[in-house]
């Protein structure tokens, strides 16, 4: 009976790593799209909070709240799914000695049946499958977790930081002969990616037609002149701010090109001061060595000579 018992038990064991394996395999998925659901929710509501004053304005307050249901009901969906397949793991794995000491009871001869034999095998099965499923379970379990909070680390951090995931710039020097301008746009098309656009329903520079969903700035031609200062101006939404990111790279050009005179310098100075927990000196600075005559033409031109007075 024993010799039963030990192939029997070997045999379940292989299928429940198997399984294991593959089970967790699936939830490793599910939770990576729940958390990126969830993600995309977050998003939503931080672009819903920054432009709340425009959606009051033109109330549209029940347009985004549907929108935010929509994602959520999307997370929801997500989050369930990976919930029900691992308690229906859980359930298995955790009362897989009690449906193999069934299974083996089952096949056993009952004439050879003993209360000593009954206990010892009882036994034998909680030692094996407690100490070896679900520790297994756990270790194949903590592996999946840990790839899936790696990938979203790189997703996150890295991604972007790469060459190869750089957002197209199509920047080149203009001429620099006379009448070249400092800044022209060349037929232009410029748009965020479609994962980002899903968040950004709100702030401000999201131009709607019928051509490409993505493309916020459409075959966009100018030019500056070097010596002259120019004003963008136009409504919430015209894509002044777009044009800005454009010009810095931030937005992907997908057609046309831009032209900076060669050798010109960007500086963009944000609507919302980025201040860092420090002194003036360290945001100022912001990591680079102390240049005493940068910093001093710096503060002058940031007219902070009579606040430091």
């Amino acid at each position: 009976m024993f010799g039963t018992i030990v192939v029997v038990c070997y045999v379940a064991m292989g299928l429940l790593l198997v399984m294991q394996y593959y089970t967790n395999a699936c939830i490793a998925r599910l939770q990576y799209a729940a958390l990126t659901t969830a993600d995309k929710r977050i998003q939503l509501i931080a672009q819903i909070l920054k432009g709340i004053k425009t959606i009051k304005c033109r109330v549209l307050e029940q347009l985004y709240s549907s929108r935010v249901n929509e994602v959520r009901a999307r997370e929801l969906a997500a989050f369930s799914r990976y919930c029900d397949i691992k308690n229906v793991c859980a359930a298995i794995y955790f009362n897989a000695g009690v449906i193999i000491s069934a299974l083996v009871f089952l096949l056993a001869d009952k004439s050879t049946l003993e209360l000593g034999k009954v206990f010892s095998t009882l036994a034998l099965l909680g030692y094996i499958f407690n100490f070896s499923i679900l520790y297994s379970n756990y270790a194949i379990e903590s592996l999946y977790s840990l790839s899936v909070f790696n990938k979203r680390i790189e997703d996150v951090v890295t991604k972007h930081l790469t060459e190869d995931q750089q957002a197209p710039r199509n920047i080149f020097e203009a001429g620099d002969g006379p009448g070249a301008p400092c800044l022209a746009f060349e037929g232009v098309t410029a748009g965020w990616a479609q994962a980002e656009q899903e968040a950004s329903f709100v702030t401000g520079e999201r131009m709607h037609s019928n051509g490409d969903e993505n493309a916020v700035i459409r075959d966009l031609t100018f030019s500056f002149e070097s010596g002259k200062k120019v004003a963008v101006i136009g409504p919430v939404g015209s894509g002044k701010t777009s044009l800005l990111m454009s010009i810095l790279g931030e937005m992907p050009v997908s057609q046309g090109r831009i032209l900076l005179q060669k050798d010109a310098q960007i500086a963009y100075a944000e609507q919302e001061p980025l201040i860092v927990t420090g002194t003036v000196e360290s945001n100022i600075l912001f990591g680079l060595r102390m240049d005493r005559e940068w910093y001093d033409r710096v503060c002058q031109a940031c007219c902070l000579a009579d606040d430091f007075s």
